[in-house]
């Protein structure tokens, strides 16, 4: 994955509009690929690849550079993406329509092997992942993909390590399922 220099970012802060444009292009697979994670619509994740990026022109003097540029963008687009959840929370009655995944098993009890996982195309796997049920899909992003603990993601979503780990453990049960349709 190429790298940007710190030229394009010097410039991008001091407000050139083809540094940022250049900034731009360099970004867009990265926060595309966070999105997409997170969203089931690619107009959904567009718009988070938007306000994303507009956040992080917004900061980028507030970039120390203490942590590789690509993770400081990736991170800016996790948030905005957490930000997005919690705007949509308040604005819903209810949230989410918690599937009682605990009544389905996998067929003769067999256990999804890590190769089965490994054998699926990226985009196999992210289709699986978008068809979680939105928190099933939100705490399996932030703790599996993105590193979170299930401390913080019961601050980021406000929900208890509980159910933090509930859902966590929903979402795999639901992906084994859905990944022996697909095998």
């Amino acid at each position: 994955m190429q790298v940007i220099s710190d030229d394009i970012i010097r410039r991008a802060v001091n407000g050139d509009q083809d540094a940022q444009f250049r900034l731009y292009e360099w970004c867009y697979p990265h926060l595309m690929s966070v999105a997409m994670r997170y969203y089931n619509s690619g107009e959904e994740a567009k718009d988070i690849v938007s306000i994303s990026f507009t956040k992080i022109v917004l900061s980028m003097s507030l970039y120390q550079g203490a942590a590789p540029f690509d993770a400081w963008v990736r991170r800016i687009c996790i948030n905005a993406c957490i930000d997005d959840y919690r705007k949509k929370k308040r604005q819903l009655e209810h949230v989410d329509q918690v599937d009682d995944w605990s009544r389905v098993q996998v067929s003769g009890g067999q256990h999804v092997e890590n190769q089965a996982e490994s054998d699926m195309s990226y985009e196999v796997l992210l289709s699986l992942i978008q068809q979680l049920p939105l928190m099933q899909r939100q705490v399996f992003n932030m703790f599996a993909i993105d590193g979170y603990s299930h401390a913080e993601i019961s601050t980021e979503l406000q929900i208890t390590v509980g159910t933090s780990k509930w859902y966590l453990s929903s979402a795999r049960k639901r992906l084994q399922v859905l990944i022996q349709t697909v095998n």
